[in-house]
């Protein structure tokens, strides 16, 4: 059994308060999840659509990870204008914007819904 873990701990005999045993017990399932990976076809972490993720660079050892970038300030997501996804997103914001008007207003579909 491996000592430094939160049940190697408590297996030892090393008293630990429940709350600080149960974080860190989660910490490392999840640390194992994102090193052995999702179930296949899941993707570790999507991007959002219409943004682009600044102010991180890629992990020199895995390509899979990143780490902050030093340069690139605070890590953000900002709109992704070069691809005109952030215009699609846009777009579909506004006509989200006007059905939802609609609704409010009375109208409805063919089938009565909203």
């Amino acid at each position: 059994m491996d000592a430094s873990t939160a049940v190697g701990k408590l297996a030892r005999g090393r008293l630990m308060e429940p709350a600080a045993f149960e974080s860190d017990r989660a910490g490392e399932q999840w640390a194992e999840a994102y090193q052995t990976g999702w179930p296949e076809g899941c993707r570790r972490w999507a991007p959002y659509f219409g943004y682009v993720r600044r102010g991180r660079q890629p992990h020199p050892l895995d390509p899979k990870r990143t780490l902050r970038a030093p340069s690139g300030g605070e890590e953000r997501y900002e709109p992704d204008v070069e691809s005109g996804a952030a215009e699609a997103f846009a777009d579909c914001y506004e006509t989200y914007v006007l059905a939802r008007r609609l609704s409010r207003y009375g109208h409805t579909t063919e089938g009565g819904l909203p």
